[in-house]
């Protein structure tokens, strides 16, 4: 869904729907402003930018790409029962096969 084009134009559509719109527009749109019932409340991009990130553990922004390069490297440390914890789950699935031993 793209945003509405012409001014006082109307949409439904979910919040999520709505932050792709913002943060994938380019004419850079600075925020939203939503009036429920007469009482205006404003987002601006900074504050969809937040709930983005805090919702989805990640963030959606586009960027120019990656610079530094991808870098994967071993934990130094686990989670406490997170290895049992996925041992346990592998040994419950029969498509995990341990492969000849």
């Amino acid at each position: 869904m793209k945003l509405p084009i012409a001014p006082r134009e109307y949409a439904l559509c979910s919040f999520d729907d709505l932050k792709h719109m913002i943060l994938d527009d380019i004419r850079k749109i600075e925020g939203i402003a939503v009036n429920p019932h007469g009482n205006t409340v404003l987002f601006p991009l900074a504050a969809i930018k937040r709930l983005d990130y805090v919702t989805s553990g990640m963030s959606v922004q586009k960027t120019d790409g990656n610079i530094g390069g991808l870098h994967l490297n071993t934990p130094k440390s686990y989670p406490n029962g997170l290895v049992g914890a996925i041992g346990k789950f592998m040994v419950a699935r029969p498509e995990v096969s341990r492969g000849s031993q």
